[in-house]
């Protein structure tokens, strides 16, 4: 029987990190560790094939100890994960909420229950992790005490439920970082989008920073996340941690990175698949109209070539007009129609290509592209089929504003380096 690759997290059997590898992975074995420190290690040292770890919630913030681990990993980032976090206060079978003085969980935990812990007046008392404090007062029962951690923690440690859901914001969620060993890691498929990490300390230059990040916009690139910390215990010396849409490929985050490195004396960056629908790559549009040219370039084929048997025409002279106009009708729009997707969506194709070549792969560009793609099957449908020409006029007309609108936002970006 073949082993079950491993994935490891910190934290303890019944804790958000386990439920999180049960959920996106569960054709891995979850393998717990007690410290962030032992599970980096263990995925550095390909112990385990997968990491799962927690870096930012959306009510307590980002997980401090992770921003020191992860420059020095050496970790690859493949992915990431957001989990729905509800905390349950749990204590010992026969405790009441009115004997309560204090509560045990890791301080992330704590700081989101904080509205809880006021109404209560308990005492918050610092674990090393949600399930581990439900086993250690499984263990060692008090009933002044409880602890916050995920319901399977109360069935695995024998605990009961005090109070359900008792986090303070119901949008509560926690943002997971899958990362691998493996130091050459499969790239995702092209249509996959990504958004590439990095961590970088400027140099001591005035307006360093600035000039840092300059490189970004001139090559519009879109920066969803720009964190600052210690490092070192260095005040003169501040890291930064970074999170860009798009692979370091790409030409216009390649060039922001080399923008970067004048202004930067340490930068290292790693790659994770995003979640995110909103982005993808430019050439999926284009290449889904090529493939629709080349089904109407048969579906013409497929139709001319029975109807100038049939018409007893020479095939030598079937190009000439003498001989496309004795065809039927039908068989002669499939035709037009085909010359149609050889004209306008020559420009198409060429400001996609200049669009992804220059970085400028953004939501609305893919909106745009998209609807282009869209317009154009249906213009080709219904020249093929109906031919109403005032329906063909006004879709070739919204087409061409799309076309207009990708071009005018391409020229835009072309002025704004």
């Amino acid at each position: 029987m073949t082993a079950r690759p491993k994935i490891a997290f910190q934290g303890g059997l019944g804790s958000f990190s386990h439920e999180a590898c049960q959920t996106y992975f569960p054709d891995h074995e979850p393998t717990a560790f007690p410290e962030f420190e032992a599970a980096v290690a263990a995925v550095k040292s390909r112990a385990c094939d997968l990491g799962m770890i927690p870096v930012e919630n959306s009510t307590a913030g980002r997980v401090p100890e992770m921003h020191h681990l992860l420059p020095e990993s050496g970790l690859k980032i493949i992915g990431e994960r957001f989990k729905p976090i509800h905390f349950q206060l749990m204590a010992n079978p026969g405790s009441t909420l009115d004997g309560l003085k204090s509560v045990t969980s890791m301080p992330i935990a704590l700081g989101q229950c904080r509205k809880l812990i006021r109404r209560l007046k308990l005492r918050s008392i610092a674990g090393d992790d949600t399930a581990g404090s439900a086993k250690a007062l499984g263990e060692h029962p008090d009933p002044s005490r409880a602890v916050l951690a995920p319901a399977p923690a109360a069935a695995l440690y024998g605990l009961a439920i005090l109070a359900r859901d008792v986090e303070d914001e119901a949008h509560n969620t926690t943002r997971f970082l899958v990362m691998t060993g493996d130091p050459h890691p499969p790239a995702p498929p092209p249509a996959v989008p990504c958004v590439t990490s990095f961590v970088f300390r400027v140099r001591n230059l005035p307006a360093a920073l600035y000039k840092a990040l300059g490189g970004f916009a001139t090559n519009g690139v879109n920066m969803t996340k720009l964190e600052s910390y210690m490092e070192n215990g260095a005040f003169t010396a501040t890291f930064f941690y970074s999170e860009v849409d798009g692979r370091p490929e790409d030409l216009g985050l390649a060039r922001a990175f080399e923008e970067l490195g004048f202004f930067s004396d340490h930068l290292e960056g790693r790659r994770g698949m995003s979640e995110s629908p909103l982005t993808s790559s430019l050439l999926t549009p284009m290449l889904a109209l090529i493939v629709w040219s080349l089904v109407m370039l048969v579906w013409t084929y497929a139709t001319r070539i029975p109807a100038i048997g049939r018409a007893g025409i020479d095939p030598a002279h079937a190009q000439e007009p003498t001989a496309l106009n004795a065809l039927p009708l039908r068989v002669r729009q499939v035709g037009y129609n085909y010359n149609h997707l050889m004209e306008q969506p020559t420009i198409f194709y060429a400001l996609v290509v200049y669009s992804y070549l220059a970085g400028q792969q953004n939501p609305l560009n893919l909106i745009l592209a998209w609807a282009y793609v869209a317009l154009r099957v249906i213009h080709s449908l219904v020249q093929a089929t109906v031919n109403v020409i005032l329906v063909r006029f006004a879709i070739f007309a919204l087409s061409s504003l799309a076309l207009a609108a990708l071009a005018a936002r391409d020229v835009w970006a072309l002025f704004q380096r």
